[in-house]
């Protein structure tokens, strides 16, 4: 058996730059202008198929006005897909879960009460009169059971208080799979231009910013390759007894990524989509880094996160490390020492 390829460890990568998901849609989109629709249809009528799609719509203000908050809702009994934040006037009101089912928490979220008021200092009457609902919704994966087709998204029908929203949406498609536009993007730009309120429990998902290096010593002293001769040059050789010719090609070692401050969310590394990291569920508490997207000199992470970052000073970070982690967070213990179910 080949023996295992090596794995690398290379160091801390704090998350010093982020900005707002919203303030970037623009950028992120397939174009720079929304899809408008009539109701917030499911991804793949927009032509998404993986990734994150944000409706926005404009809703009567009194429509927030109950005592104790009002109650949003997917319809047609439904949840999202997979995972949404809710927001009004920008701030977020809380996230929705598929996996929590119908109810609380899964298909249904109250709204925060004084959101009503948010705009009274307000002269723009109209601005007043309305706030601006957005719901995010990213996509984890899908069920492959039976004959039923797991869209993602939203299902056409929002509620508030049992009334169901009606208008024009704006729909941004996010299919995150262009590493050049992802590796492009100027959070420092962003972040002047958006909210200044930049945690997710306010603001909602935010794009965080690192970057880190990998030196000609590390790269030579844990690259990949199995034959002789300079980087890029070819081969002639035979296997099972057909002649072909191979190019060698270097790269650095594997790593894994760990996270620190942040809790769910997807990591690019280089403009690739790594995958989704869970440290509130699991299972995949570190994410794999396959060396071949790693290069020598300066490697760019980027973070989506959609539940919660460092604030109040605190730096988020990425770590590479040697040690996979897809256990999930350690299981909680009763008052007798035994693990919750």
């Amino acid at each position: 058996m080949p023996a295992d390829p090596p794995v690398a460890a290379y160091g801390r990568v704090e998350l010093t730059q982020r900005a707002t998901l919203l303030s970037a849609l623009p950028q992120l989109s397939r174009s720079r202008e929304p899809i408008l629709a009539v109701c917030p249809l499911p991804s793949e009528l927009f032509g998404l198929n993986r990734g994150f799609i944000s409706y926005s719509t404009k809703i009567p203000r009194a429509l927030l006005a109950s005592a104790g908050g009002a109650l949003f809702e997917v319809g047609n009994n439904a949840t999202v897909h997979d995972i949404g934040t809710v927001l009004i006037d920008g701030v977020a009101q809380g996230t929705l879960d598929r996996g929590k089912g119908l109810g609380e928490g899964g298909s249904k979220l109250r709204l925060k009460e004084e959101l009503a008021l948010a705009n009274d200092r307000n002269n723009n009457s109209t601005s007043a009169a309305f706030a601006e609902l957005s719901v995010i919704v990213g996509m984890t994966g899908r069920s492959n059971q039976g004959t039923f087709f797991d869209t993602k998204g939203l299902n056409g029908s929002v509620l508030i208080d049992g009334e169901e929203i009606e208008g024009e949406w704006e729909v941004w498609p996010l299919p995150l799979d262009d590493a050049e536009k992802v590796t492009k993007l100027d959070l420092a730009s962003l972040s002047a231009s958006s909210s200044s309120l930049l945690t997710v429990e306010e603001s909602g998902p935010l794009l965080l910013r690192g970057t880190f290096e990998v030196s000609a010593e590390q790269a030579e002293a844990s690259s990949v390759g199995e034959w002789e001769g300079e980087e890029g040059e070819e081969e002639v050789g035979e296997e099972d007894g057909k002649v072909g010719r191979r190019r060698r090609r270097r790269h650095p070692a594997d790593t894994y990524f760990a996270f620190d401050g942040l809790s769910r969310g997807v990591v690019f590394v280089n403009g690739v989509a790594l995958g989704w990291y869970d440290l509130v569920e699991g299972p995949q508490m570190r994410v794999f880094v396959p060396g071949v997207w790693l290069k020598r000199g300066t490697n760019d992470v980027l973070v989506l996160e959609m539940l919660s970052a460092s604030s109040d000073g605190g730096v988020s970070a990425v770590e590479s490390v040697l040690e996979p982690d897809f256990f999930g967070p350690p299981k909680k213990k009763n008052d007798g020492g035994q693990e919750e179910k």
